[in-house]
């Protein structure tokens, strides 16, 4: 079964927007010198999500095209993070 489009581009445009800004507040409400540059590091966490992640897919809570793309996300903040990082 395929994912509809919205699925998808909720989950990789709409999603990482949110979770950057949440963390970018964040970053200003604890008085951090540079919040943006903290906030990239936060969004490769990727590591810890792996392991939540596969237990969801073993589990069949989530189905193997959405786990795909969870993991494909996940991947992708773990490469634009760095670049995102030396900009700011």
């Amino acid at each position: 079964m395929l994912l509809p489009i919205q699925t998808i581009a909720a989950i990789v445009g709409i999603a990482p927007i949110g979770w950057l800004n949440g963390a970018v507040i964040g970053a200003h409400i604890a008085r951090f010198e540079r919040p943006f540059t903290l906030a990239t590091g936060l969004m490769a966490k990727g590591v810890g999500e792996i392991a939540p992640l596969l237990l969801l897919n073993i589990s069949a809570a989530v189905d193997s095209d959405l786990f795909s793309l969870l993991v494909l996300v996940m991947l992708l903040y773990i490469v634009v993070t760095p670049p995102l990082m030396s900009v700011s």
